[in-house]
């Protein structure tokens, strides 16, 4: 099992890759629900900032306790993998896909924020994790609504008769975790004995983690295993919706009994 310390950086390292690739994908999601003028003011004046805003306050926080890591030269690898990933996937994408796929990784977002800040409730970021947390539960509402609004015009349309796959980069498995770890490897330059020796290494730590906080069978389910299963149009829905029809993002989630 990895230290707390290296779990700790990398999911701040991680977290601060996503949150900043806001930008990038801001404008895009304003192109996609054009239609929708309420949803786009929405991610305009609430989603976007907010996203932003975290991610200077998490950009700041991993330059300052490990310096080793070339903050600027790691995320410029994330953001071209995020680019080529969002170009190849243009085509697979409906609104309603998209919106569940962002709402789903908003739900993961605010799993590992949560269980950090819960695991560590008197370190310096515990707050600033916490409120993470809560704005991406919000945000996984948004999208949840969104994507009910978009899926049921889908239905009554030849788009789902055409569109039968999903929004691959974030429904298929954690892939944007993935191209996060992949570009820290390369643009560490401390001791090699701090960093996990692969992505499998982090992902049973994270798991490990997020135990001790929320129930075992949630935290996989929404967490590392895959949403779909490949067939020979693609990724099928049924796997993904039905995971998605037992979120409750109204209410939160609550921890494990002690």
């Amino acid at each position: 099992m990895i230290k707390q310390e290296t779990l700790e950086f990398y999911m701040l390292a991680i977290a601060s890759f996503v949150e900043t690739s806001a930008s990038l994908y801001g404008e895009r999601l304003r192109q996609v629900f054009v239609e929708d003028s309420q949803f786009c003011c929405w991610l305009e004046k609430v989603w976007q900032p907010k996203r932003l805003a975290h991610a200077r306050q998490l950009r700041t926080l991993v330059k300052k306790h490990w310096p080793d890591l070339d903050w600027d030269e790691a995320y410029l690898v994330y953001l071209r993998q995020a680019v080529a990933l969002m170009d190849q996937d243009r085509r697979l994408e409906t609104s309603a896909s998209i919106a569940l796929a962002h709402c789903l990784s908003e739900r993961k977002t605010a799993m590992l924020a949560a269980a950090m800040a819960r695991a560590n409730p008197l370190c310096n970021q515990a707050s600033l994790l916490q409120g993470i947390s809560n704005d991406a539960l919000r945000n996984c509402t948004a999208f949840r609504d969104a994507h009910e609004r978009f899926d049921d015009w889908e239905q009554m349309g030849m788009v789902r008769r055409h569109h039968p796959r999903l929004h691959g980069r974030t429904m298929v498995g954690p892939v944007e975790i993935q191209r996060a770890f992949a570009a820290i490897q390369q643009s560490w330059y401390g001791p090699n004995d701090f960093l996990a020796n692969n992505y499998a290494s982090l992902r049973r730590a994270a798991e490990h983690l997020l135990h001790g906080v929320w129930p075992i069978q949630e935290a996989r389910r929404f967490m590392f295993v895959p949403y779909t299963r490949p067939s020979a149009l693609g990724y099928e829905a049924g796997d993904v919706v039905r995971n998605f029809q037992g979120l409750d993002t109204y209410s939160g989630f609550a921890p494990q009994a002690a």
